[in-house]
């Protein structure tokens, strides 16, 4: 199952605006969560994380966890993990963000 598929290629939508720490005050939002797991794995793999800075830019986010916990709660997890950043994305949104 996908949730928020990609509409064009990923090569056509490039970054443009270079990395960003989670915490970077430039950082204003969160536009893609990519999580991947394989059957019977009991985490999710952090494959990346893209916002968007002051300037409108598309960049990548560098984020101190690289795993969650599968299981009941995801949306829960990731607004914790989120920490003082999770006003970037609305909770109603977390789920969308997820691919």
């Amino acid at each position: 199952m996908e949730l928020n598929p990609l509409t064009t290629p990923h090569s056509e939508d490039p970054i443009t605006g270079g990395d960003l720490y989670l915490d970077d005050p430039n950082l204003v939002k969160i536009t893609r969560i990519r999580l991947l797991s394989d059957p019977g794995y009991p985490f999710w793999d952090v494959s990346y994380v893209h916002g968007e800075d002051r300037e409108g830019r598309k960049v990548r986010v560098t984020v101190d966890w690289f795993q969650i916990p599968r299981g009941p709660g995801l949306t829960k997890r990731i607004v914790e993990l989120l920490g003082d950043r999770r006003s970037l994305c609305r909770v109603s949104d977390v789920l969308s963000l997820l691919s």
